[in-house]
């Protein structure tokens, strides 16, 4: 009886075990041809920090851009061309130390279009010489069948300010 007893409880503790949650989200590969069609803006956040020296002390600006009311299109081909065309709005709030922070609204046009190359990084490179919102690497955070997101993170030294910068981009695409 006492046999009886411990198989039981082995067979439960197995079978407990092994009810593990299937209902992941299987694997979407990033291909041209998954990711070509037609997509809208979802979301998109822009964060900039600018560190000047002023005298021989660094302050540092900081901005945060939202943004919201998008009817903006983006077109990727599987041809590795795509476009993006159209406008929204961006909320910026600006702080620099000892002054209250400001806020601004911009309308954004959009025209840009190009070729594009999926790499092996999960990273996705826009090449177009023109290019304001779309350019160089960015990296593929999120990829399903109905939406996918970027993020980029820029530093360097603005030359004629000799002003370091930082910039992180956000941007969440939905397909059409």
């Amino acid at each position: 009886m006492k046999s009886i007893k411990i198989f039981l409880l082995l067979l439960v503790s197995i079978t407990l075990t092994n009810c593990g949650d299937n209902n992941e989200e299987p694997a979407y590969p990033l291909t041209y041809e998954n990711i070509s069609g037609t997509y809208n803006i979802q979301s998109l956040s822009i964060d900039t920090e600018t560190t000047t020296l002023v005298g021989i002390i660094p302050v540092t600006a900081k901005a945060n851009g939202v943004g919201d009311t998008f009817q903006v299109d983006m077109i990727l081909n599987t041809d590795k061309t795509y476009s993006i065309k159209g406008e929204h709005r961006i909320v910026i709030t600006t702080s620099v130390p000892g002054v209250a922070p400001t806020t601004t609204q911009e309308i954004v046009v959009i025209d840009e279009s190009g070729n594009y190359t999926i790499n092996a990084d999960n990273s996705i490179t826009f090449s177009d010489q023109n290019a304001d919102f779309l350019s160089g690497d960015l990296n593929v955070t999120v990829f399903t069948a109905n939406n996918f997101s970027l993020t980029q993170e820029i530093e360097g030294t603005e030359p004629l300010t000799n002003s370091d910068f930082k910039v992180n981009l956000a941007v969440s695409f939905i397909r059409k």
